[in-house]
């Protein structure tokens, strides 16, 4: 088996609705997810990423996760609830979570997470967070946590809470919160740390040329990375993961299949070595490193 295989997390975005730049336009299929998984399964790839946001996601989890294999399920509910009332909170806390759990199938999960800091930034926050961590202590959660951008609402939010999973964008291209040690400092308190982006939705795995019009910042710096990739004769996907492979403190990496071949590619490549200095791709244009504003003037 491969080593540090575990830490692949599969991202189900892609299952339930139309995403990345890459994408040909439509989700997985019901049957190729099965194919995904039972590979997954094979390889010690235990851990799925979804979130209700992702289309129908959960319910292809539902229709799809094999009985009794032993995966782990994280799940993401949206931040921002309809009401200003904080009587009502758990209410509503409670019933997403049913929700989910009953469009995926499970009596409980692994982690139970905050799509945005909007919630933990509303009048209701501490409520809100007491109410997860109800839902942790009655055992259909076993960890709580939120999916950040930036590293100002890290420092604000570990200030506040005591959150068990922090989800965060790392690539190549964006290195902004390996600075000042703030993931190792998270790391030493037992916070898991799970990258997302890691292929930059695609992007970093593209050929310059075929940057889309509203991305055409990122064609030389991209140009740039496959240049110094074939110079050494290592491919970007086995550049993307080596580089999140070698941050020790990173617990998990969620990488969206779009087939069963992409994760037969990614297995194939997970290991490969990767002796480049990465610091020199590392951007801070957010024309180009945040997918929120792409295309967006």
């Amino acid at each position: 088996m491969v080593a540090k295989l575990h830490k692949i997390t599969i991202g189900s975005a892609q299952f339930g609705m139309d995403y990345g730049i890459t994408s040909d336009g439509k989700p997985v299929s019901a049957d190729e997810v099965r194919q995904i998984f039972e590979f997954a399964r094979q390889h010690d790839i235990l851990t799925i990423d979804t979130a209700a946001a992702y289309g129908n996601a959960e319910q292809v989890l539902g229709q799809t996760i094999p009985q009794n294999a032993g995966f782990r399920v994280i799940t993401k509910l949206p931040s921002k609830l309809d009401t200003i009332n904080y009587r009502d909170i758990r209410t509503q806390i409670n019933s997403q979570f049913a929700a989910s759990l009953e469009s995926m199938k499970l009596a409980s999960v692994y982690g139970l997470m905050l799509h945005d800091t909007d919630g933990f930034n509303a009048s209701y926050s501490v409520e809100l967070v007491a109410a997860l961590d109800e839902l942790r202590q009655q055992g259909l959660v076993k960890k709580i946590g939120i999916s950040l951008y930036e590293a100002f609402e890290i420092d604000d939010i570990f200030s506040r809470f005591d959150l068990d999973i922090i989800q965060i964008p790392i690539n190549v291209f964006d290195q902004r919160l390996l600075k000042d040690n703030r993931l190792e400092k998270l790391s030493r308190k037992s916070v898991e740390i799970h990258a997302r982006s890691v292929f930059l939705q695609g992007l970093l795995l593209m050929d310059e040329q075929e940057v889309p019009e509203h991305l055409y910042p990122a064609r030389k710096l991209l140009g740039n990375f496959h240049r110094q990739l074939g110079m050494r004769d290592i491919s970007p996907l086995a550049a993307c993961l080596g580089f999140i492979r070698q941050l020790e403190f990173i617990d998990h990496m969620v990488i969206g299949f779009h087939s069963l071949s992409n994760i037969e590619q990614c297995v194939a490549a997970f290991n490969q070595p990767c002796e480049i200095d990465f610091s020199q791709f590392a951007c801070e244009d957010q024309r180009i490193i945040d997918p929120r504003v792409w295309g967006k003037s």
